[in-house]
């Protein structure tokens, strides 16, 4: 616990010693949400399902750099906390570390361009330190304007990540993403995607031979009580949608609705749906 004390102090000195030190070259993001989730167990069974409301805050600070006129890098460090209400062992605090880079081939407001990104995070939980680890992020999108106000995306991804102890939360996975974005007003702009994902996925239940047939890794997990994480080979797919309204330049409001659907070797499923409404601010 002294150790993730430290590394929290020591990561948040740096982003505020960036930002004071070279304010007039980088931006420094803040977001407040309030998030409901139906089935932060990730869980098939009715007896293991639990919900709960978290408090999530996340300090972005970035910098972007000019390369040519066709092509621009972006780079960004975050520091965010996850407070969990009823099951605090599940709170959390997150550093990350990521880059993208743009490329629009041809100048055009109707012309495709492309983005690749790379993100890093280093998660360490208040008290379950089987879940405590690492996840890498690799995402190539391709991007275009259909009209005005429309732009649509699509994307492919790969994620892995790596656990400081127990192999249930380690996993690879792989994405295709759909989305789009119409801007209603100058304000106002409505979100939506859908992603489909397949790879490892993690599920919580009562101590079952049918998962044990079935999962690649077990481990018994405290947090639910007498309960084991199974991590199973599995797909799932996620629909995205939110609603943004920009206050005035440094102050924006956003509501959004995820539903995921998951389903796994042996018959195994379970859906989640997870709300939330943020404040979104830019000193």
């Amino acid at each position: 616990m002294k150790t993730k004390k430290k590394f929290f102090a020591l990561f948040y000195a740096v982003i505020l010693n960036v930002n004071l030190t070279h304010a007039a070259d980088f931006k420094l993001d803040t977001n407040l949400s309030l998030l409901y989730d139906n089935n932060v167990s990730l869980a098939e069974a009715n007896r293991d399902i639990f919900n709960d409301e978290i408090i999530s805050l996340n300090i972005i600070t970035s910098k972007n750099f000019m390369l040519n006129p066709h092509s621009n890098l972006s780079v960004k460090a975050k520091l965010a906390r996850n407070q969990f209400a009823r099951f605090n062992d599940l709170s959390n605090t997150v550093f990350a570390l990521g880059a993208r880079y743009r490329i629009q081939p041809e100048i055009g407001f109707y012309k495709p361009w492309l983005e690749l990104g790379i993100n890093g995070e280093k998660l360490l939980f208040d008290d379950s330190e089987m879940r405590d680890g690492t996840l890498f992020n690799l995402n190539l999108s391709a991007h275009k304007r259909l009209a005005e106000r429309l732009n649509a995306t699509f994307g492919v991804g790969f994620e892995k990540r790596i656990a400081d102890s127990s192999d249930v939360f380690e996993w690879k996975r792989y994405s295709l993403l759909l989305g789009g974005l119409y801007k209603y007003s100058e304000q106002a702009t409505l979100l939506a995607s859908y992603s489909y994902m397949t790879g490892d996925q993690v599920f919580v239940a009562t101590p079952s031979l049918a998962f044990l047939s079935v999962a690649n890794s077990v481990s018994n997990d405290p947090v639910f009580g007498q309960r084991r994480s199974y991590r199973l080979d599995a797909h799932a797919n996620t629909l995205n949608t939110s609603f943004n309204y920009r206050i005035n330049p440094n102050n924006t409001l956003d509501a959004g609705l995820q539903y995921a659907k998951i389903e796994a070797e042996g018959n195994h499923q379970y859906d989640a749906t997870q709300v939330h409404l943020s404040w979104l601010h830019r000193f």
